[in-house]
């Protein structure tokens, strides 16, 4: 009747969505598992905190977030979602083997709204080492290795490992990177 309460004591909370400012590193591996650090307002303590990577239509995959602060979070990043690279094969969004999908956060998990913002990952495909030249190189190291790799990454993170070592790569002509190789062991 509008009139008669319940003195239970029981409350109700509204709580803002959580925004998302930034991610770092914004991309990562086709394969997941990237940790990704999310800087934003509004995250919640809560067991329901989740990263969602990809959309609601393209089967976007919702993971855990541990929770640092109201503007901290952590989220290691799912594979990417098979919906998603349908969908930019499609509609031909597939960029040098990357695609891109929303990111999202929540502080009540799956069945929660989540954050509203242009923030998005990007998937590199795995890439493929065509070739290298020279096969070898003097022990002292700091010589220029040259890389083929398919598909050329659409990325200036790219990097060469040798051994347990890695270096900066150079984008070249064509589909190559060149590498200084690091001192031998």
């Amino acid at each position: 009747n509008g009139h008669d309460f319940t003195a239970s004591g029981k409350t109700y909370a509204y709580v803002a969505l959580p925004t998302v400012s930034s991610i770092r590193p914004p991309r990562g591996p086709a394969k997941g598992r990237t940790e990704v650090l999310v800087q934003g307002t509004g995250f919640l303590r809560s067991s329901s905190l989740t990263c969602r990577f990809g959309g609601v239509h393209d089967g976007g995959e919702v993971t855990a977030a541990t929770w640092f602060n109201d503007t901290c979070i952590i989220c290691i990043a799912p594979p990417l979602p098979k919906g998603a690279l349908t969908r930019a094969h499609r509609n031909g969004d597939s960029v040098r083997g990357a695609v891109s999908v929303p990111f999202s956060v929540s502080n009540h998990g799956l069945r929660g709204n989540f954050s509203t913002s242009s923030i998005e990952f990007v998937y590199d495909a795995l890439l493929t080492i065509e070739g290298a030249y020279p096969p070898s190189g003097p022990a002292s190291g700091n010589f220029s290795v040259v890389v083929r790799v398919s598909p050329l990454p659409d990325s200036k993170l790219i990097r060469c490992r040798f051994g347990e070592r890695i270096v900066p790569a150079r984008f070249e002509t064509g589909a190559s990177l060149t590498c200084a190789s690091p001192l031998g062991s």
